[in-house]
């Protein structure tokens, strides 16, 4: 019988650090960490569609989508890929200020909680 184990996690700051963050022509940085199941072009196309003039106010942000955010009391962990056994305790998004930056780390199955403006009542079982 096959055993499946426990998605790798890494601290937000592991994730900053080894991750190469990209810049899009409307000026919003962003990137992409673990086994995010979306493509590059739906993730470009989606970060063009911000208008540059909203972009602007984001400016001193960076965007990592990343496949689950998971919150353990104080502590913020970002799982490498799925798993059901961290779902309970993920978030649809964290904002963390690090080394001077505002981060935001994005959970791609979470992306939809129902405590986000605008959210339509995803999975998250914890409010962000």
């Amino acid at each position: 019988m096959s055993q499946v184990t426990a998605a790798a996690t890494r601290t937000p700051a592991e994730v900053v650090r080894q991750t190469s963050v990209s810049r899009s022509p409307n000026g919003i940085s962003y990137a992409t960490a673990g086994e995010v199941t979306l493509t590059t072009s739906d993730l470009e196309r989606m970060i063009a569609a911000v208008p540059s003039t909203v972009a602007a106010a984001l400016d001193r942000k960076a965007y990592y989508f990343v496949p689950l955010t998971v919150s353990q009391g104080d502590d913020t962990l970002i799982a490498e890929r799925y798993d059901v056994a961290l779902s309970d305790d993920a978030v649809c998004h964290r904002n963390l200020n690090l080394g001077g930056s505002q981060c935001v780390f994005i959970s791609r199955v979470l992306h939809q909680c129902g405590t986000c403006p605008g959210g339509a009542g995803g999975r998250a079982s914890r409010l962000c």
